[in-house]
This record gives C-alpha cells, sequence and structure tokens, in this order.
C-alpha cells in the first residue's frame, strides 16, 4: 500500500527518493544502524499503517458484565472487537483523515497520543513482531525504490476487502520497472 500511495503522490515519492539517494549508495553495504537515518521514510510508513491498516479488527474480547451507557447497551458474554482502521480515520486530530500526510505526525505532534493511531495496537499487548515488521519494511522499500520505478496505474481506484486483514481486491495497484543502470 505504501507503493500505491507514493504513485499516487508524486512530491511524497521525489521527497523519500531523495533521502534514499542521499543515505544510500549501494545498498549492499546499507546496515541496521542505517535505518534511523530514514526519517522520512518512518512518517511515510507510519502514516500507511494508519490509512491502511494491515489488521481490520483487533482480536475480539468477552464482555465480562453488562455494561449501559446513554443509548449503548451491552449484554454479559457479548464478543466485542474493535475496528482499528475506522478508528485511525476518525481520530479528531485527524481532520482531514481520508488524505495522505506523512508530515502529519510531525505538525500535530503534541496533539499525538500512542492511542491515536494504533496499527499494531499499543499498551501491554501490543504487537511483538512490531520492530521486526518495520525493520524489514524498511529494508524492503530502500532496496525497491532504489532498483525499481513506479508509475501509477492510470485510472485505478482502490478497491480494498476487509477480512482479518485489509487487502485490495485488485492487486495490480501500480506498475513497476527496473531502472536503467
Amino acid at each position: 500500500m505504501t507503493f500505491y500511495e507514493l504513485c499516487k503522490n508524486q512530491q511524497i515519492y521525489d521527497k523519500l527518493m531523495k533521502e534514499i539517494n542521499e543515505n544510500v549508495k549501494d545498498f549492499d553495504k546499507v546496515e541496521h544502524s542505517d535505518l534511523s537515518k530514514f526519517q522520512y521514510l518512518d512518517l511515510v510508513l507510519k502514516e500507511t499503517s494508519r490509512l491502511h491498516n494491515a489488521v481490520a479488527f483487533k482480536f475480539p474480547r468477552v464482555t465480562d458484565q453488562d455494561y449501559t451507557k446513554e443509548d449503548l447497551y451491552l449484554n454479559k458474554q457479548l464478543v466485542v472487537c474493535h475496528r482499528l482502521a475506522q478508528y485511525s480515520q476518525q481520530c479528531e486530530i485527524l481532520k482531514d483523515s481520508e488524505e495522505y500526510i506523512p508530515e502529519r505526525k510531525n505538525r500535530n505532534a503534541k496533539s499525538f497520543s500512542s492511542f491515536d493511531v494504533i496499527p499494531f495496537s499499543t499498551g501491554p499487548r501490543n504487537c511483538i513482531g512490531q520492530h521486526l515488521a518495520l525493520i524489514q519494511s524498511k529494508y524492503l522499500i530502500i532496496y525497491f525504490l532504489k532498483n525499481f520505478e513506479l508509475k501509477k496505474l492510470q485510472g485505478y481506484k482502490l478497491h480494498a476487502i476487509q477480512k482479518h486483514s485489509n487487502h485490495p481486491i485488485n492487486e495490480e495497484l501500480v506498475l513497476i520497472s527496473r531502472k536503467k543502470i
């Protein structure tokens, strides 16, 4: 989904390519410690995770008692799921939630809490693999953008389906071609 968003937003694509080109001359020499130099890539990944959450629903919980608040009533033993994708798009801080703006977290840094955008969950039950997933994503994106060009498919409109995870119905999102060396 990051590649899809980069193709739709040429300025973001160019800014990320500039950061990659400034920090990577030879991909084979990129080390884990080098990944901290990619601050804009961090923002791009966070924004992609917010807008296109990989997991549609957080693991279900069962209510242990009846619950009433105003016109909402939940029975005891009701299975409740938290829909992460909807939450990260309706947060009060995200006035333009449908827009892909990687810089939004920098602009509103003091306004964000760890619970506002939670692609890997948060708190004591957060995803234990999130650090590895982000490292792998960074390596993949850096390698891919150093070696391939992405272009937007003309007339393509993203249609996604939600099962346990969100994924596009049509998997041909972008045109990919190897860069000329």
